[in-house]
């Protein structure tokens, strides 16, 4: 089930490299995107 929904999100199939690398890229901009959102909240917080 897994695999058709990213079949479908993604247009390849988990376990192809194409699919690893976009997957692990979305990953990272939304962990990377809630990071910033922190840093955001802390200073406010600060001031």
């Amino acid at each position: 089930m897994f695999g058709d929904v990213a079949h479908r999100l993604f247009g390849v199939h988990p376990g192809e490299p194409e699919f690893e690398n976009r997957y692990r890229a979305e990953e990272q901009g939304i962990l990377r995107a809630l990071r910033g959102r922190e840093e955001h909240f802390s200073a406010e917080l600060i001031r």
